[in-house]
């Protein structure tokens, strides 16, 4: 399903019931994807929505990457896809904290290919509970961006901390030369900060090319 955003869902995180508490947990999403894509977000429909029970969200289609257009490090346009999908639910919280009701993230997957020969460039992941002999969020570096004769391959982990939408967005932008508003770093600092304040965790948010602060 195509999720509609509605405006009274882009304050804040909780919510009073847990449908309004999906919708202000998917909207900033759909936002930072609509800065770099058409593309919407595709979940399960509001009205299947149930307390304490895990989703699966994707950024972008369901059966299909999110298809973009970065640069290489000479400067020549290339093709890129980012599949983002993200596992949340809905689970109650206190009154100070704005609402009854507020989302968490449990599993995320963030990858980009380069679109021609379907060769990882990097991918963000977080499967607490999976087969991976590491649960913590990490990333892998892919094999596009690995020489053959070196020690490191595709499959070694890299601790991350956990990583927001938002910050694979800015790091396409910045680092890949993703297409985007002039504006894009104030559109995305808008749409981050509610999360940023509603967060149960602590993390790094990306500024632009070279240089960060704390999330």
């Amino acid at each position: 399903m195509v999720y509609v955003i509605s405006r009274s869902e882009l304050v804040l995180m909780p919510g009073n019931t847990v449908h309004v508490a999906y919708g202000k947990f998917i909207s900033p999403l759909q936002k930072a994807l609509s800065i770099i894509s058409k593309d919407n977000v595709t979940g399960p429909n509001r009205h299947e929505i149930e307390l304490n029970q895990e989703y699966m969200i994707h950024m972008g289609p369901k059966d299909g990457p999110v298809k973009v257009k970065g640069k290489d490090p000479d400067g020549n346009v290339c093709d890129l896809e980012l599949e983002a999908m993200m596992k949340f639910m809905i689970i109650s919280c206190s009154a100070e904290e704005g609402g009854r009701y507020r989302a968490t993230t449990t599993w995320y997957r963030y990858t980009v290919r380069t679109a021609v020969d379907q060769r990882e460039v990097f991918s963000y992941h977080w499967h607490p509970g999976g087969d991976s002999p590491l649960s913590d969020p990490h990333m892998h570096i892919g094999s596009a961006q690995l020489d053959k004769q070196g020690i490191l391959d595709k499959s070694k982990h890299w601790t991350s901390g956990r990583i927001t939408f938002e910050s694979i967005v800015r790091l396409l932008i910045a680092e890949f030369e993703v297409k985007a508003p002039r504006n894009w770093q104030s559109k995305l600092d808008e749409i981050e900060n509610p999360h940023l304040i509603y967060r149960k965790w602590s993390g790094t948010r990306w500024f632009g090319r070279g240089r960060r602060r704390p999330g």
